[in-house]
């Protein structure tokens, strides 16, 4: 008896491995990019809207080897979250835990039907991910998506991780995690786009001469109130800075290293045709007298 069981099992790991499954990622991709991720939108529940999370989708060819008897494999689908440090983000899984992964199981029996009927060798599978970073998003860095995959046969002791992953590509995010219409906060990301000498010299002794004078370009986006009609503020906007000797790297002592340059932003864009409204954007510029 025990050969025969010793027999039966050898048998089945053989078919195993002559008579398996392939995989091949067809696709993965963000089917709602559009370099924002709004949580304000986790209460709409048109699929058309949503912003509130990264939707990753991926579709997998599986293909059977043979035309025998089915096998049956079972799958961890798993997305990640990576910056640009090949670092996985946290993001809340699908039992809405903090997690380095958001996982989805699967199991797959191919071929399917039997001779002289139509046997299906192989079949394309779709899953989805919706993945919310646990924390904000940095809009200085680039993130993207990353698959991978884990299979397991029927003798398998656990799941090993095949070879059959895929990447989709990098993008930055101005990620709003204000959930809440109304908050106190301003809901406001302001990014530095660049700076440049408007003026190298200075003449202590001359009015309106006595200072550098330094051009710096930057874009602020809103995102407040999304509930209500769009209102404009005046946003305490400040700029800090210093001089550092080039050869040294000493701080050099300045009579004032900050300055103020307030704007006025809407709360949010015009909503059309009962479709949430978008972040607002300003771009501009503000010359500093250093």
């Amino acid at each position: 008896m025990t050969r025969l069981v010793m027999w039966l099992l050898g048998c089945l790991l053989f078919a195993q491995a002559v008579h398996g499954h392939t995989e091949r990622v067809v696709s993965l991709t963000v089917t709602n990019a559009t370099g924002y991720l709004l949580a304000g939108d986790g209460s709409i529940k048109d699929p058309a809207f949503n912003r509130a999370n990264i939707a990753a989708r991926a579709e997998i060819l599986f293909t059977a080897t043979n035309s025998l008897s089915p096998l049956t494999y079972s799958y961890y689908v798993e997305f990640e979250l990576l910056n640009a440090a090949n670092e996985p983000v946290a993001v809340f899984d699908a039992k809405g835990q903090s997690n380095r992964v958001y996982q989805l199981s699967d199991s797959v029996s191919l071929p399917a039907g039997a001779p002289p009927f139509a046997v299906v060798k192989q079949v394309t599978r779709t899953y989805d991910a919706p993945l919310v970073p646990v924390g904000r998003l940095d809009p200085l860095d680039r993130y993207r998506v990353h698959l991978r995959l884990r299979k397991r046969g029927l003798l398998d002791p656990k799941y090993v991780e095949i070879q059959a992953g895929a990447t989709d590509v990098a993008r930055t995010y101005y990620h709003f995690t204000n959930a809440r219409s109304g908050d106190a906060a301003w809901n406001v990301i302001a990014l530095l786009e660049g700076a440049a000498y408007q003026r190298t010299y200075l003449v202590r002794t001359v009015p309106g001469r006595d200072s550098f004078e330094v051009r710096a370009s930057f874009t602020l986006r809103r995102y407040d109130d999304f509930a209500a009609a769009p209102a404009a503020s005046e946003i305490p906007l400040r700029f800090t800075y210093e001089v550092r000797d080039a050869t040294t790297g000493t701080s050099v002592a300045l009579v004032r290293s900050n300055q103020a340059a307030p704007r006025t932003l809407l709360s949010h864009g015009i909503s059309l045709a009962n479709a949430p409204a978008w972040p607002t954007t300003l771009t501009s510029t503000q010359v500093l007298e250093i």
